[in-house]
């Protein structure tokens, strides 16, 4: 019979609410940060 691996009783990893809650901030963040770019393009007028 084959061998057993040590990566044969492999779970793949539960996302737990932190690094949702994470993942959320950041997305939010960068669309903040790209929005401000926006609005800022939009006010300040280079000559």
């Amino acid at each position: 019979m084959a061998e057993k691996k040590p990566y044969d009783d492999h779970v793949p990893f539960p996302a737990p609410g932190t690094l949702v809650l994470a993942l959320m901030f950041l997305a939010v963040f960068i669309i903040f940060y790209i929005l401000n770019w926006k609005w800022l393009s939009m006010v300040w007028e280079v000559k």
